[in-house]
């Protein structure tokens, strides 16, 4: 073989070793959304969910972003409840 014949080789290794790691990635990023909305789901009423969002809220970090999300909908649901019961 001659070194031209292992460049597009090579190109299509690292390709396929980067995509390999950004589904890694995307996968442990999936896994962590899912843990944490577990965790938050812990919090049921509207009042516990608004504490935490008041926490949360002081915080501009954007790991924070995913968790005041899930806190807003999960605050939506809960008085949704309350309004239905």
């Amino acid at each position: 073989m001659t070194t031209q014949n292992l460049r597009p080789r090579a190109s299509a290794e690292r390709l396929v070793s980067a995509v390999r790691d950004e589904l890694r990635d995307r996968r442990a990023a999936r896994a962590a959304a899912r843990d944490l909305a577990r965790d938050l789901a812990a919090y049921t009423t509207p009042r516990q969910i608004e504490d935490l969002l008041a926490t949360v809220e002081r915080y501009e970090r954007e790991d924070v972003e995913q968790m005041r999300s899930i806190l807003v909908a999960n605050l939506h649901q809960a008085r949704s409840g309350a309004l239905a019961s």
